[in-house]
């Protein structure tokens, strides 16, 4: 991917987007994020996304009520992928390695995950979910460090990406748990497929 930068550590690569004053006052006015972020983005109905609403529109204003600042990298970062990939399924804090039945919540986030099981098969969900028992990734069947998003991209190997968005200018660093699911993710499927996105100003 354009911007992706290879990493000295052994489980993924790096990416470094970047953002500027523009991008954190456009995302801070609920009269501009949509347009400013390109909302609702390609193919809209291939992305999954916690920070957006069933039409592809910003939910971070929530119709004015609550502002959620914390959606800041997960919007750059959809934004990032469909601006390279408008044919990416995103799957950006709604996905599990579990049966579709074993999802909690509403019919949204179970029809993302019955598209995530769809695409990636039930098999290898499930190999994924044992190795992440043995390995104590699990957590009470939390699955706590799982990286934030989750990509497809047809025909563009790698064709999964696991990507963990943090913000080194803000102190947001990797934990434990969260390295743990990238080293464990890049045994599955490949060592560019565990990404960790920094989002770093301009």
């Amino acid at each position: 991917m354009d911007g992706a930068k290879s990493s000295i550590q052994t489980f993924s690569e790096t990416w470094h987007v970047t953002y500027d004053a523009g991008d954190l006052e456009a995302f801070a006015n609920p009269d501009r994020i949509n347009a400013h972020f390109g909302l609702p983005l390609p193919m809209t109905e291939r992305v999954f996304s916690i920070s957006l609403h069933p039409d592809g529109r910003s939910n971070v204003h929530n119709a004015g009520k609550q502002y959620r600042p914390h959606y800041f990298g997960n919007t750059m970062l959809l934004r990032h992928i469909k601006q390279q990939y408008p044919d990416a399924w995103i799957w950006d804090e709604r996905y599990k390695f579990r049966r579709t039945e074993e999802i909690p919540g509403d019919d949204r986030r179970r029809h993302a995950q019955a598209e995530f099981v769809r695409i990636m098969g039930q098999d290898r969900i499930e190999a994924v979910h044992a190795a992440a028992i043995d390995t104590g990734l699990d957590n009470g069947r939390k699955m706590v460090g799982l990286p934030d998003d989750a990509v497809y991209v047809p025909g563009n190997p790698p064709s999964w990406r696991f990507i963990e968005i943090k913000i080194p200018g803000r102190n947001d660093t990797l934990r434990t748990s969260r390295t743990g699911w990238l080293h464990l993710l890049s045994g599955f499927f490949g060592r560019d497929a565990a990404v960790e996105c920094q989002l770093v100003e301009a």
